[in-house]
């Protein structure tokens, strides 16, 4: 139960309904959504350049090694720069997937009231 101090609250941020409100949870759990989907693709990157990435700081010596795999050192460098804004050790892609489900759970639930309270 909203509380006459939370709609004043939801009112001086610019939300005057229940459908702002449902739109405003909509886009951030999208967000979310998103932002997930960017981290599981980045892990997959990671994981898939690792070893060239192993090679490469082992043998930095190796030009032709670097020039050769030059694209996949820099996408990983990149992955690996965005994963650890966001983590402190490499994510498991299965708990990526289950934050997923939860969020897709979470917005399919949404959707249903909004198209229930419509009606």
């Amino acid at each position: 139960m909203i509380s006459f101090s939370d709609i004043i609250k939801l009112r001086e941020k610019g939300i005057s309904s229940i459908i702002q409100l449902d739109d405003l949870i909509k886009k951030s759990i999208e967000a979310e959504m998103k932002s997930l989907s960017q981290d599981m693709e980045n892990v997959n990157t990671i994981n898939k350049y690792r070893e060239i990435y192993k090679y490469h700081k082992k043998n930095s010596d190796d030009k032709q090694f670097s020039e050769e795999y030059y694209s996949e050192l820099s996408v990983y460098k990149i992955a690996a720069k965005e994963i650890l804004e966001n983590y402190k050790k490499l994510p498991n892609i299965k708990e990526i997937l289950t934050k997923l489900d939860k969020l897709q759970e979470k917005k399919n639930t949404l959707m249903e009231e909004y198209s229930l309270n419509k009606e």
